[in-house]
């Protein structure tokens, strides 16, 4: 969004669409139904001199206005998430002429499969005139008005909860006709064209004339976490510095309270104790095997349905659990109680055990799990723990 509609501004005022400030030589492109990804706020300051607009908007100088509220829209294009999540994000001091760090907290929406065409967001900045919400300053600067995205079905459930609670906040400390934002910072993010990339958008502010929007030319970079432009910090305009992650893997520890993971759990541990048991023969590592087969093929209808998984790495998760039990039950140091050196326990078929559990025949099961393993290494080594 180029500029704010709720009020006639002069073309170098009001706020930029996000725009792109690489983060890494080679950044990465999100792809729909193989990456995953994240988005935080990097820093967001606000900056107000010109007295003029809020005696105009207001009806109050600038000196007069105490708070201003840093309030949060979030739209991901999923069938679960019907309307944008709405979240009362930070009260802060407005100085006026000083460049206030609002020190919103990161995290706006976690590591989620890209498995929807769009994300939309919305960060606005309000005025308090009446400085009604210091009196829940205590709840909103803690948080207990917002909620970063995720799309299991509890965050979803709370991400609706605190919307309604943070829509009937503003409504009730705030009038109706002072409830259009001074700035709006919003963004959409078109998955669906394959040109967002991992790295920092920046979205610039100001209601000031004298402190214009930069040209379209001009050099933006984020150093430690502060916006220079043409290498001079931006400390009269307003602004938001979002970062966008990219990943392959979520990683199965992320699922660790879980169906499916529980169930995975139950299969693993059935084969782990069959195997280490001295006196199991042929007939119970049989029946071992089918129970544990069982117990796997639930797992996988139950992580297939998992909407926080993309299915390629739901099939790797699975595919590791498979070999782990067969590694656990069948294990070749393992020797079955009357085993002779002329006969070897007995262990599976490749082709029916992998006919059993929906295997693909002619998978190369080692690469695939080295490369899966390479993924989750990354992942572990990269992705924020807020964000999982």
């Amino acid at each position: 969004m180029s500029s704010n509609p709720a009020y006639p501004i002069n073309p170098v005022t009001g706020t930029t669409t996000p725009i792109y400030v690489p983060a890494s030589a080679s950044p990465k492109a999100v792809e729909i139904g193989k990456h995953y990804f994240w988005l935080q706020v990097k820093a967001a300051q606000a900056y107000f001199s010109d007295d003029g607009f809020f005696k105009q908007y207001f009806g109050v100088s600038l000196d007069r206005i105490k708070n201003i509220v840093v309030t949060s829209k979030i739209r991901l294009d999923v069938p679960a998430l019907d309307d944008a999540a709405l979240g009362v994000k930070h009260l802060r001091d407005l100085r006026p002429s000083v460049p206030v760090q609002l020190g919103l907290s990161p995290n706006l929406i976690k590591l989620v499969p890209a498995t929807m065409t769009q994300a939309d967001v919305s960060l606005d900045l309000l005025v308090d005139k009446e400085n009604q919400l210091a009196k829940l300053a205590g709840l909103i600067n803690t948080d207990s008005l917002f909620a970063p995205l995720a799309l299991s079905p509890g965050a979803l459930a709370v991400a609706k909860t605190i919307s309604s609670l943070a829509q009937k906040t503003i409504q009730a400390f705030i009038p109706a006709a002072e409830q259009k934002p001074i700035l709006q910072f919003s963004g959409t993010f078109n998955l669906a064209g394959g040109d967002v990339r991992e790295g920092y958008y920046v979205i610039i502010g100001t209601r000031d004339t004298s402190a214009p929007l930069p040209a379209p030319a001009a050099k933006l970079e984020v150093q430690d976490g502060s916006l220079l432009i043409d290498g001079r910090p931006a400390d009269r305009l307003s602004y938001v510095i979002l970062e966008l992650g990219v990943a392959e893997a979520r990683t199965r520890d992320a699922g660790a309270n879980t169906p499916w993971h529980r169930k995975l759990r139950e299969a693993e541990d059935e084969a782990r104790h069959a195997g280490q048991d001295p006196f199991a023969t042929d007939e119970s590592r049989r029946q071992t095997w089918d129970r544990v087969v069982g117990l796997l093929r639930e797992a996988r209808v139950l992580l297939a349905a998992d909407a926080e998984y993309l299915p390629g790495e739901a099939d790797k998760i699975y595919w590791s659990s498979c070999e782990l039990c067969k590694t656990a039950l069948f294990s070749t140091g393992t020797k079955l109680a009357g085993a002779t050196r002329e006969r070897e326990p007995w262990t599976p078929d490749e082709a029916q055990s992998r006919a059993a559990l929906g295997i693909p025949a002619d998978l190369d099961l080692d690469r695939a799990l080295d490369d899966y393993l390479d993924q989750v290494n990354w992942t572990r080594a990269h992705v924020p723990a807020g964000v999982l």
